[in-house]
């Protein structure tokens, strides 16, 4: 006789996977394994960081590091991960691969990701690594799109083929590339996230032109936060923020880190009444004067003006010489 489902099993992974964030589902069902053996720990291993939840795998990092320990594929590690079964119900996943060439090819990775689905996961990193514009992140990631129907909280540093991009559930974004390849930002700019309220996005070497289809959309009601980042964004970046069909909905607007000046001040001083209905406007990190911070004041209920860098030599403005008295 073919043994019967276990109902209660079923009902208690029914309610992690409906709320992964709800603590004491999650700790019913890690209790309920454990007095079944059915829940054995997973092996420390170097490059493997995990938050447990009793004896279940909550969240996951898993960084291969070609330089400090032996080559392993990383597809290899997040499949034997997911596999087990104290990480079947993994919420929030980074993985990232240091490769020698400094170059990564996380495409494998994702063809796992698709084939496991984790069906609680809701948060997935990829490129992990703080370094992230150093050690560079690519491949296709066209067939993960199915395995994220359930993801809140997307991140994406790296310069990958994204296919046709589908996130139904997505409601924070981040993307984060040395520039956006043509086609790639043409397919992010469609992307199908209807319940997004969060975008970041940061390019370290490229300019206004890869953020400008970004901030077109009219279609997402729910966005009101948005952060752009990254010292070539600076020229077009106001003019391009003030054309958005985005700005009236958004209660929070961050240009921090992307070497504005005093002509980008005033233009957005000249914007005032554009903008103060935005909750926060967040200038910090960029090379503006006291003068450009005050021409600011009231374009937002909050205005954050921290760690302001000095002008590089040779781009200070010239003092008017006084004149000589007659």
């Amino acid at each position: 006789m073919a043994k019967q489902p276990d109902a209660t099993r079923a009902r208690l992974e029914a309610a992690v996977e409906a709320d992964p964030y709800d603590a004491a589902a999650y700790a019913v069902l890690g209790d309920y394994l454990e007095e079944r053996g059915a829940l054995a720990e997973v092996a420390a291993e170097p490059g493997l960081e995990l938050a447990l939840r009793g004896r279940c795998v909550f969240g996951a990092r898993v960084v291969q590091n070609d330089f400090d320990m032996p080559a392993r594929s990383p597809a290899a590690r997040v499949d034997a991960l997911l596999g087990h079964p104290a990480a079947r119900f993994v919420v929030e996943l980074g993985v990232a691969h240091v490769e020698r060439t400094l170059e990564a090819d996380l495409g494998e990775v994702v063809e796992v990701i698709a084939r496991r689905r984790p069906r609680a996961l809701r948060k997935l990193v990829l490129g992990d690594h703080p370094n992230w514009h150093g050690f560079v992140h690519n491949g296709s990631i066209a067939a993960l799109w199915p395995a994220l129907d359930r993801v809140t909280h997307l991140v994406l540093q790296g310069e990958y083929a994204v296919g046709e991009v589908v996130a139904p559930a997505a409601t924070r974004v981040e993307l984060r590339a040395r520039d956006f390849d043509e086609d790639d930002l043409a397919a992010l700019a469609a992307a199908r996230w209807p319940r997004l309220a969060e975008l970041h996005v940061e390019v370290s070497r490229g300019g206004s032109d890869d953020v400008v289809p970004l901030l077109a959309r009219d279609d997402l009601a729910d966005l009101v936060a948005l952060s752009l980042r990254g010292g070539g964004l600076r020229d077009g970046v106001i003019d391009a923020v003030l054309a958005s069909p985005m700005l009236p909905r958004l209660r929070r607007l961050s240009l921090a880190g992307c070497m504005l000046r005093e002509p980008h001040a005033k233009a957005l001083a000249r914007a005032k009444p554009r903008l103060c209905h935005l909750e926060v406007l967040d200038v910090s990190e960029n090379t503006l004067s006291e003068a450009d911070l005050a021409a600011l004041r009231g374009t937002a209920t909050r205005l954050m003006t921290s760690g302001q860098l000095p002008l590089p030599p040779g781009s200070r403005p010239r003092k008017r010489a006084a004149r000589a008295k007659g």
